[in-house]
This record gives structure tokens, C-alpha cells and sequence, in this order.
């Protein structure tokens, strides 16, 4: 399943790629900043 086929990727977290890497260097500053927090988690609301 998606263990094998994430196991032969070279890449296998998120903070070792390099595009994840130039995201925050870029546009979202520091992990756990205000910015990249507002824009990546995620808020749930009893409807």
C-alpha cells in the first residue's frame, strides 16, 4: 500500500524537501510562525 511506495521515495519527510524548505524560506518565514500557522492548520466549528 502507500507504506511500500512512500518507503522507496528519496525524499521521505516533509522538512528534508527542498521545495518545503524554499516554501518557508521564502513566503512562510519559520516553522510555527504566525503566517505559515494561519495558513496550514486547519480549525474545526461544530455546525
Amino acid at each position: 500500500g502507500i507504506y511500500s511506495i512512500d518507503s522507496s521515495k528519496e525524499i521521505r519527510k516533509s522538512h528534508e524537501n527542498p521545495y518545503i524548505q524554499k516554501l518557508y524560506r521564502e513566503f512562510l518565514g519559520t516553522p510555527g510562525s504566525e503566517k505559515a500557522h494561519r495558513l496550514l492548520h486547519t480549525e474545526y466549528y461544530r455546525k
